[in-house]
């Protein structure tokens, strides 16, 4: 089911209705070029996970910042403890790659799809 939106002029926006949250992960091992074949092994099960949140409609975005200080992944959940077990359950998180914080966050604005 799509989701809902409202309209200004010629722009279409997507309402979300249930709770936003982020989480920033932060590398606790070597994520660069130089990666051991765990790490690797590792990020591509944390690609397949956030893959599937996506297929789910959970996730909304994610992706890394190129300096790989962190990622960030932001997404629905229906409370603070969903949210918390989404998170935990990411590979890289669950696996000690990185680390997770997690935050309440409103989408405000969003670009349109159309």
């Amino acid at each position: 089911m799509p989701f809902p939106r409202w309209s200004v002029g010629t722009r279409s926006f997507i309402i979300l209705n249930k709770n936003t949250f982020l989480y920033r992960i932060i590398p606790k091992v070597d994520v660069s070029e130089n990666m051991s074949p765990e790490t690797i092994a590792t990020m591509g099960k944390h690609f397949q996970y956030l893959k599937e949140l996506l297929e789910r409609k959970v996730l909304i975005l994610a992706g890394p910042c190129l300096d790989r200080e962190f990622g960030v992944a932001i997404f629905e959940a229906q409370d603070e403890e969903e949210a918390k077990e989404i998170m935990n359950n990411d590979p890289c998180i669950s696996e000690g790659v990185m680390s997770g914080e997690l935050h309440s966050f409103r989408v405000s604005l969003l670009r349109s799809t159309e």
